[in-house]
């Protein structure tokens, strides 16, 4: 049965690709493949050293690989020798940042679809559209139009978006081990106090596993707003039954502020939630990989690219999404994951021929991620992939192509059909292919984003006192310029509809 339900979800996938071209108008009648140094060999090319800053732990496959096959052929068909730097999950948004505004030697790096204006911004990244046109019509070939317009700001393309999968509620939904609600007697959970139920029934149980693996504020800001259809960004939300495109400042909104405090609290009184929240709060995909935590923020592929890392402690693990409350799912990107290439890199165009050499035929893009055939990984019958390594080599969801897709062989079938209707009941978000630049308000995000890392996210977290924290931190707010912020934010997303014509 598991073999079937993998070659099911990757027939699915091949069948629903999208191949066409981004908005450099040649993909749709690009060739099937195209060499990545248009007919340079690599003997004409000067040698180069790449340097990526990575995040995660390096693993010793991951480190032999590298120096040893991959590097290899870099050199054979690149003239390139790639070195990486590795930032533990937790310190890797802060050194990045650190990095890229020190200029320190990095050619490219990996961020998700939130920190696109706060890059562009800043000024981190460099545009592609001719090099992509030189260099990336394979990246061009693999990549549909419509991911385009998530990384495209003022007609120019900023950043190679992934060729993701469905997005419909990114991050809105609960990632859950099944095995540990299964050992309780429970399939599936849909409300709120279903899933307190659990967490008690899971506790009881299994006393040396903590529920949370971090903060689960959007799935609960999906449950607390069942009748407005919230969605956020940044520092605002807007609500997607509302005529309009007003947004309205998120922390304003008192009463679910104080629902998420409130529940967060109580968890937290519980031993629910680890109290390292307060200071890694960006770790909880290194916590619920530890094998000891059962939930954490869901991402829709998450089953798929966390079970091998999670079995690595819990040999019997079993992942899945499940969302709280039946609202409509809402997409607001087609693409969640970008690579940009930095303006301090030393040869864009090698750069660029690397991103086109992994996109060029499935056999790269394996080889990337997966390894060598026969010691990494092995493909059967079936389609589906085993893992012969357990060691994380270059992460597959970086690179996302639906093309070139593998699925594991013990994937849970649940997972298959997820997949399969993920989409049946989704809508297109107000949000949908808007881009914030947040250039006009560049000084008052700073101070919000101080605010709300040091203020905001403890009292969301439930560690802060609702009452007697809500109004000062409300007044330090409105002094950073929040209202600032939001009028700005309603501005161009007006101005965004207006265009587009929706």
């Amino acid at each position: 049965m598991k073999r079937i339900a993998t070659l099911l979800l990757v027939i699915l996938f091949l069948l629903t690709a999208c191949t066409a071209a981004p908005s450099a108008n040649e993909g749709a009648d690009a060739p099937a493949s195209t060499s990545s140094a248009e007919g340079e060999g690599a003997g004409s090319l000067e040698p180069y050293v790449m340097t990526v800053l990575y995040p995660g732990d390096i693993t010793p496959r991951m480190e032999s690989f590298i120096a040893g096959e991959f590097n290899q052929r870099m050199t054979e068909e690149l003239n390139l020798t790639v070195e990486i730097s590795y930032s533990p999950w937790g310190e890797y948004f802060n050194k990045l940042d650190l990095m890229l505004s020190s200029g320190e030697p990095i050619d490219w790096y990996w961020d998700g679809a939130t920190s696109f204006a706060k890059h562009l911004s800043k000024k981190h990244c460099v545009e592609l559209d001719d090099l992509l046109q030189n260099y990336g019509q394979d990246v061009l070939r693999m990549i549909p139009e419509e991911n385009w317009t998530a990384t495209t700001n003022d007609g120019k393309i900023m950043a190679i978006p992934s060729q993701a999968m469905p997005q419909g509620d990114k991050f809105y939904t609960i990632l859950a081990r099944t095995d540990l609600m299964e050992s309780v007697g429970v399939e599936s959970f849909s409300t709120l106090e279903e899933f307190e139920s659990l967490m008690e029934q899971i506790s009881a149980a299994n006393p040396d596993v903590t529920m949370l693996a971090g903060a689960i504020d959007r799935p609960l800001i999906r449950w607390f707003s069942p009748d407005t259809h919230i969605r956020t960004q940044n520092y605002v939300y807007v609500i997607e039954n509302e005529e309009g495109t007003q947004a309205y400042s998120l922390f304003e909104n008192k009463e679910l502020m104080r629902s998420i405090n409130n529940k967060m609290a109580e968890w937290v009184e519980k031993g629910w939630v680890p109290e390292k929240v307060l200071t890694e709060r960006s770790n909880d995909v290194t916590r619920m990989d530890n094998g000891n935590y059962a939930f954490m923020v869901g991402a829709i592929l998450r089953p798929q690219e966390r079970l091998a890392s999670v079995r690595k402690n819990a040999p019997d693990a079993q992942l899945r999404e499940f969302s709280l409350g039946d609202q409509p799912r809402y997409k607001e990107l087609a693409s969640n994951e970008f690579l940009y290439i930095t303006p301090q890199c030393g040869n864009p165009e090698r750069v660029m021929m690397f991103f086109n050499w992994i996109y060029q035929t499935e056999e790269n893009f394996l080889f990337t991620c997966y390894g060598v055939e026969g010691k990494d990984y092995e493909i059967n019958e079936d389609g589906s992939i085993e893992r012969l390594s357990k060691d994380d080599l270059w992460y597959d969801w970086m690179f996302n192509n639906i093309a070139y897709a593998k699925f594991s062989s013990d994937v849970n079938p649940d997972f298959v059909s997820d997949l399969e209707h993920w989409e049946d009941n989704t809508e297109l978000s107000k949000l949908y292919g808007f881009t914030f630049d947040n250039t006009p308000v560049k000084s008052e995000v700073a101070q919000i984003d101080s605010i709300w890392t040091n203020k905001v996210l403890p009292l969301l977290d439930g560690f802060v006192d609702f009452d007697s924290n809500y109004d000062a931190i409300l007044a330090e707010l409105k002094a950073a310029g929040i209202d600032r912020y939001t009028e700005e934010f309603t501005k161009q997303l007006t101005e965004y509809h207006a265009a587009s014509g929706s």
